[in-house]
């Protein structure tokens, strides 16, 4: 039961920040993905960006369904009729009253008492009540906006862990990205539709859940240069895909979940990742305290209790987020979010997505979060890294990084000349980039659509000149 009266904007604890005053250089904040929080971030140990800090995740929802001109697709575990939540009841009913077509699909096992605030113009569809494997559940949490327009720009994809309810909103621990991007909306749409049971208004005669659904055939996305991916359970290896996550670590992992029992491969790679040298902390909700990872990782010479903290508090912490190296940009820093929680049944039966997001900012700001949760619940100050160098240029005075690399690779030269080329060739010495740029001293490469394997980039800035390996 829940107890205690609505938390206060300002959370009361006092960060102790370790800085150091050296040369920095702020990443740019992509545009196009916009990260939200409903309990206050540690800003003290922003990168130069902070993300949003609010209580009413609703009406960012709301706001970006008031936008729709042509379609809306929500899959939501739940939704309670609640005054923090009503705006999306709302702003579906307008938007369905204009002539935008809303489609909605909700977990039939969940009471959902709000759906009775919808119009008759807005089309439902529960998920199966029975004949499903034990444990199963439509647990996804998206919104999908104009995935079909005609201008790229109008296609927004929302994802989170936020169920739609007063204490989802206000109380309990939340987080939402909001990303601007065609081609990412319709990889969910496609998975939207599937559930639906076809691309009309109203849902089709033969909905696939759970087993019955089709594996992505597009998983990976760049987004604005942000190479992101999704993936959807259960048949998307998403228990895979996190162990990747937690396996890219080379500094430190930080990670906040709400329920976490995946003992193999993902307990076991997070404890080989931790006692090998990589720092960090986890949080985890009571709900899961009696779990086998929380007593393999709290054990001592892993994260031991000091860094693995129980919430034990009157709400519920409800995150499900793994974020990697966001201290050291260029090891490829990476945010794993949205509806997945770490469990077999999410992994292998429930309807979930899980993305990877590989963008510095993003992985910082998702850090400021996790610091300030960790210090509310007594685990020490996480220490400012606003001092560092941004780029570990080395003796050659160049960073090429991520590498390996998926989608998007970065050059940035110290002290670069008047022009700034660069060459990717492969072992065969063909040349599959080639680019050259005036008064500059980075340069992002595109190079997600070459084939897996390993590549030379040589970067030629004034008189100098560098070569390195790359690995696709």
């Amino acid at each position: 039961m829940r107890k205690g009266t609505l938390k206060q904007i300002a959370k009361g604890f006092a960060l102790l920040i370790m800085l150091t005053v050296v040369s920095f250089k702020a990443e740019a904040q992509n545009p196009n993905i916009k990260v939200y929080f409903n309990h206050m971030p540690n800003t003290s140990v922003s990168l130069g960006h902070t993300p949003y800090f609010t209580q009413y995740f609703a009406d960012t929802v709301a706001k970006l369904i008031n936008n729709a001109k042509y379609s809306v697709d929500i899959a939501q575990y739940d939704y309670t009729s609640g005054s923090l939540v009503n705006p999306i009841a709302t702003a579906c009913n307008a938007a369905a009253a204009r002539g935008v077509i809303v489609r909605w699909i909700y977990c039939g096992t969940e009471p959902n008492s709000a759906l009775s605030l919808l119009s008759s113009r807005v089309h439902t569809e529960s998920s199966p009540t029975s004949g499903m494997q034990t444990g199963y559940i439509m647990h996804n949490k998206f919104v999908v906006v104009d995935a079909n327009s005609s201008n790229p720009t109008d296609a927004i994809i929302s994802t989170s862990s936020f169920d739609w309810s007063n204490e989802m909103s206000d109380e309990d621990y939340n987080n939402m990205v909001v990303i601007q991007d065609q081609k990412l909306s319709q990889a969910y749409d496609s998975q939207f539709n599937q559930m639906w049971g076809g691309t009309d208004s109203i849902p089709g005669p033969s909905p696939k859940f759970s087993t019955n659904k089709t594996a992505s055939t597009t998983t990976s996305f760049t987004v604005n240069g942000t190479p992101i991916q999704v993936y959807f359970s259960p048949l998307d290896g998403t228990a895979g895909q996190l162990n990747n996550v937690v396996n890219s670590a080379n500094n430190e992992m930080y990670f906040g979940i709400y329920d976490f029992t995946i003992t193999n491969p993902v307990t076991n790679s997070m404890q080989a990742k931790y006692t090998s040298g990589v720092t960090g902390f986890g949080i985890e909700d009571q709900f899961g305290e009696s779990s086998s990872p929380y007593t393999t990782l709290s054990a001592s010479g892993v994260l031991g209790t000091t860094n693995f903290k129980i919430y034990s508090g009157s709400y519920i912490y409800h995150n499900k987020v793994i974020c990697v190296d966001p201290n050291h940009p260029g090891s490829d820093p990476q945010v794993g979010c949205g509806s997945y929680n770490w469990t077999s049944t999410a992994s292998n039966v429930s309807d979930e997505n899980f993305m990877v997001i590989h963008d510095a900012t993003v992985a910082n700001e998702y850090y400021q979060s996790l610091c300030a949760d960790f210090a509310s619940l007594g685990g020490a100050a996480c220490t400012s890294y606003l001092g560092i160098e941004k780029y570990d240029f080395g003796t050659d005075q160049v960073a090429v990084y991520p590498n390996p690399f998926i989608d998007a690779v970065n050059v940035n030269v110290k002290n670069a000349g008047e022009t700034l080329s660069v060459k990717v060739t492969d072992q065969l010495g063909k040349v599959v980039f080639e680019n050259t740029v005036n008064q500059i001293d980075q340069m992002k490469l595109n190079l997600g659509g070459l084939s897996s394997g390993v590549y030379f980039v040589s970067v030629t800035s004034g008189n100098n000149h560098y070569t390195q390996k790359l690995i696709k």
